[in-house]
């Protein structure tokens, strides 16, 4: 099996896994002052988040390329909802798109999946030359909205915004250096994000 690389995000989701309220609540932050940062920090939890699982978590667009066709080609990201197109390099280096009745998935695509999502192509065409970057597919991945997040996510996250807000930085230095928990945390956000990890089966 051919394995996806080069990924670029297109499309970044338009809401994030909580509110920023929501965040404030669980933090017990009654301050409207950090506000700026605190939605800041929620969008980089949520991108740590989706690092650490290998998924997207509110739907988002991405590119993904490959040096050409194979009969499996792997998509190393989780939670896959739709194919929106393959496109590719044909023999006189112009773009074509493949066409869907030419290919498969081989799992149901669904934001839900632990598992890699595959995609096998029947007749693949000609590419051009031996090039980088033939063959491009475009995929969308995530759940739907917030609501559709399952709260275990959402209370990683909320716990990661927490941390971050309490501790600006990693150690306190007085007449000894202290660790402040933030790798702590860090094991206990993973440890929550777990059981969402995509796997490669």
């Amino acid at each position: 099996m051919e394995h996806s690389y080069k990924y670029t995000l297109t499309s970044a989701p338009s809401t994030e896994p909580c509110t920023l309220q929501e965040a404030k609540d669980w933090a017990r932050i009654t301050t409207s002052n950090d506000d700026t940062l605190i939605t800041a920090m929620i969008s980089a939890a949520r991108v740590q988040a989706e690092e650490f699982m290998g998924r997207a978590i509110i739907t988002q667009t991405w590119d993904v390329y490959f040096d050409s066709f194979s009969y499996d080609m792997g998509i190393t990201k989780g939670g896959i909802t739709a194919i929106s197109s393959i496109k590719y390099q044909d023999e006189d280096n112009s773009e074509q798109t493949l066409a869907t009745s030419s290919y498969e998935t081989t799992r149901n695509l669904n934001a839900d999946s632990k598992n890699k999502t595959r995609i096998r192509v029947s007749n693949a065409p000609n590419i051009y030359g031996d090039g980088l970057e033939n063959v491009l597919i475009t995929f969308v991945a995530g759940w739907a909205n917030a609501a559709a997040v399952p709260e275990l996510i959402k209370s990683a996250i909320k716990t990661r915004v927490a941390t971050w807000y309490e501790n600006r930085q990693e150690v306190v230095t007085g007449t000894q250096v202290n660790n402040i928990g933030m790798q702590y945390d860090l094991s206990w956000f993973e440890n929550m994000l777990s059981p969402y990890k995509v796997i490669d089966l």
